[in-house]
């Protein structure tokens, strides 16, 4: 195999040389730079910090029960890269998606006191509701509220994460349920109405 097609870092993981956070963190420094530029070229400077952040906070989510493809050398740096701008680019769509519905708000509005459980989601600020999905959401549905969050397909979202369509249908609505649920507790509605 040409050395083009190696990564030290997964071969020495693979043959434990390394445990997961030190090859986590070599992973970073190898393609850390990489990513930065892929992100650099694509956003606002000032956005580029917390981008980069938001894919390696992910990147480690998945690192920790990473485990190669069937058929592919475990020291074969494409699925990582693969992965790493997949999640570039998801979270990159999300955050334009994000910024473009905060524009379209007034900052002058101010929520009205939720009536029911329905008001209550359409009055939520959009923080809450991303602090809501981590809180509620593992790692895959994250992934799947971004990807929609982002206009991907359900087809090219299950291709991604290797899952079915109706799974990912599935896990999707699910994770709305959830974050509706916690959102709608008469506890963060009575906060929201006040202003807290």
């Amino acid at each position: 195999m040409p050395d083009a097609d190696r990564s030290p870092v997964l071969e020495a993981f693979a043959e434990g040389r390394l445990t997961r956070d030190e090859a986590f963190a070599d992973l970073y420094r190898a393609y850390g730079r990489t990513t930065r530029a892929w992100i650099a070229t694509r956003a606002p400077s000032s956005e580029v910090d917390d981008l980069l952040q938001e894919v390696w906070s992910i990147f480690w989510r998945r690192w920790r029960e990473w485990v190669e493809p069937a058929g592919v050398a475990a020291s074969d740096p494409r699925p990582v890269l693969s992965f790493l701008f997949r999640t570039c680019h998801l979270t990159l769509m999300a955050h334009r998606r994000l910024a473009a519905v905060h524009a379209a708000q007034s900052i002058e509005e101010a929520p009205e006191p939720a009536v029911d459980g329905q008001q209550a989601v359409h009055n939520v600020q959009l923080g809450e509701c991303l602090v809501a999905a981590q809180a509620c959401c593992d790692d895959i549905e994250l992934a799947i509220l971004s990807a929609k969050l982002s206009g991907v397909s359900g087809r090219d979202t299950a291709r991604v994460l290797g899952l079915s369509e109706p799974t990912v249908d599935h896990r999707y609505r699910a994770a709305l349920a959830r974050i509706r649920a916690r959102l709608t507790t008469p506890q963060r509605v009575q906060e929201r109405s006040h202003g807290h």
